[in-house]
């Protein structure tokens, strides 16, 4: 049984719940994996991170910044993989981008995994099974602009149309996603997320201690982890807590993830209310940070507009905290009992139940005890189980009945991995000497993990040399971008769906698009516009083509005072198509 499961988007710590999700189901499976081999292609530092934490033996780790992976021209049949007869792609050819010269190396593929809602189109002729999160996009289309509503709507209906099984991260996505899209039930699968690991783990005295006072913090706080993307309505909160102040002035919010844009209306009405002091936001954190700020807490506050599931409220469970969090369905599915609920939309509602939390030690303690009967749902074995047995059944084999133990990480590497993390954190801020302090922390917590630190360090300054060419996770492609395509028989053109930046960062600017160095195509654009543009295939074009776009102009959102996304970005490439 060889398996490839498609990370090409992750970047580590950037990616939300989408990238947890992913983390814990490779460390999870590779525990779980017996015979045949696991195959994980992502970016060179997700690479070096997963090999940490997972059983990497069991791993072939391909790096998507360097390798282009293009599907073999042989298909074979499938007989003896299953009863139908039918031909799929296999193995896969991967080949070094930018060099027609390496010999590819072949790797054998019976199915491609997915994960984030969209099938990429080189693992278009292979047996798929994709991870739906969530249709925020139908529920929230103001949170996007029409061309990404667009896009997602056109990758979703393809994944669900390629897919021989669908996996749904809830079962409010699993009804959500068999009503937009007329799919059989049949085809659709629930299997939760799995909550990071390290929120089960036993921590020493002290440590929760230690970590607060590096943010000067005592146990008098609200917590609330999350990006500062608009469906987490972080405004709505400041409102709430605006009141709440009024009645607990010594009480202070805890925020992480990206940070605001100048322009978000949390950090608005943070100027507003006159909460600088009050509001605290610590950005990125390790997730020895992130456990313990939620076990100090005194309730986990999620005041989300819309979920896929919510991992944040299954991590609060796991470790007792209280929980207080939007009335939506979702969050219901996941909390259960153990929570209590709100009106996300109204700030009194909010206020309301945070008071009942604060106030209230009965119903706080009646809270808890539903929580510790709860948190046995979020196990790793039985939700990894579930997909293994999945991979199982479309490789022709029988499920496998209970889960092998999944052992879970020491304190040691956990503090490890906080402190590369801060090795890693350091030296993008240019403060190289804290950088190796925190890097010699790692060795003495773990030399393995301390090695891989050290390989990430290495790996970027690789990639400062040899420029980014490809297409980012979400995307968004740098102005010097090269892909290499398999041309399918009988092809005449190449059509090509892009997005270009708002009006703001660029006006009448050029871009060149060229197949195998032939006559570039010259598209000149202005402002935020969708545009679907055709290359001409030659009929003596070579099988293995190169693909070329030349930007004459980028923009860096961090610049724009847009988070802190320091990327050079060009345009989004949408769609890649053979007609």
């Amino acid at each position: 049984m060889n398996v490839l499961i498609d990370l090409h988007w992750m970047k580590i710590g950037r990616s939300g719940g989408m990238e947890q999700l992913a983390c814990e189901l490779v460390t999870s499976i590779s525990w779980l994996w017996d015979r045949g081999k696991i195959t994980v292609y992502c970016p060179g530092e997700s690479c070096e991170e997963l090999k940490g934490s997972s059983r990497a033996a069991k791993i072939d780790f391909i790096d998507s910044n360097v390798y282009e992976l293009v599907p073999s021209r042989e298909p074979f049949a499938r007989g003896s993989l299953g009863d139908s007869k039918e031909e799929f792609f296999s193995p896969l050819g991967v080949v070094l981008v930018g060099s027609t010269k390496t010999k590819a190396r072949i790797i054998k593929v019976d199915l491609v995994h997915s994960i984030g809602g969209y099938v990429s189109p080189e693992f278009y002729g292979y047996r798929n099974i994709v991870t739906i999160l969530d249709l925020q996009h139908r529920h929230f289309p103001e949170f996007f602009d029409e061309i990404e509503v667009e896009a997602r709507e056109a990758n979703h209906e393809l994944a669900i149309e390629l897919a021989e099984k669908v996996i749904c991260i809830s079962d409010s996505v699993r009804r959500d996603v068999q009503q937009s899209y007329n799919v059989s039930g049949s085809k659709l699968e629930t299997i939760w997320p799995i909550p990071s690991s390290h929120f089960w783990i036993d921590l020493p005295e002290g440590v929760n201690a230690k970590i607060r006072a590096k943010f000067k913090l005592d146990d008098n706080y609200l917590f609330y982890p999350a990006h500062s993307w608009p469906h987490k309505n972080h405004e709505t909160l400041v409102d709430a807590f605006a009141s709440l102040c009024k009645r607990f002035p010594n009480l202070k919010l805890i925020l992480t993830g990206g940070n605001f844009a100048s322009d978000h209306p949390a950090r608005k009405k943070i100027e507003k209310h006159g909460l600088q002091e009050s509001v605290m936001h610590l950005g990125y954190c390790s997730s020895l940070e992130i456990r313990c700020l939620m076990e100090g807490a005194k309730a986990l506050v999620y005041p989300s507009r819309f979920e896929g599931f919510g991992l944040p409220v299954a991590e609060a469970i796991i470790l007792g905290t209280p929980v207080v969090c939007s009335d939506i369905e979702t969050l219901k599915e996941v909390g259960g009992d153990a929570i209590s609920t709100f009106d996300p939309e109204d700030s009194s509602d909010i206020v309301r139940a945070v008071e009942k939390v604060l106030m209230d030690p009965r119903s706080r303690d009646s809270r808890s005890a539903k929580a510790q009967k709860r948190k046995s749902l979020f196990a790793a074995g039985p939700i990894a189980l579930k997909t293994f047995n999945l991979y199982r059944e479309f490789c022709g084999q029988k499920p496998i009945e209970e889960a092998r133990a999944i052992p879970l990480p020491t304190y040691r590497r956990e503090r490890a991995r906080h402190w590369g993390r801060q090795a890693l954190k350091r030296v993008d801020s240019c403060q190289f000497l804290k950088s190796w302090i925190a890097l010699a922390k790692t060795f003495w917590s773990s030399p393995v993990h301390g090695f891989a630190v050290w390989r990430q360090l290495r790996y970027r300054r690789q990639r400062m040399k040899e420029p980014f060419s490809g297409r980012y996770g979400d995307g968004w492609i740098e102005p010097d971008f090269r892909k290499w395509l398999m041309v399918p028989d009988g092809t005449q053109s190449l059509t090509l769906r892009i997005e270009y930046p708002p009006r703001e960062t660029c006006r009448n600017m050029r871009m060149w698009l060229s197949l195998n160095e032939g006559e570039p195509i010259l598209d000149t654009y202005s402002g935020h516009v969708g545009a679907t543009i055709t290359i001409p295939v030659p009929a003596e074009s070579p099988k293995l083509s190169l693909l070329k776009i030349k930007s004459q102009h980028y923009f860096v959102p961090q610049n724009l005072g847009q988070g802190d996304d320091s990327r050079k970005l060009s345009a989004k490439l949408l769609d890649i198509r053979w007609d």
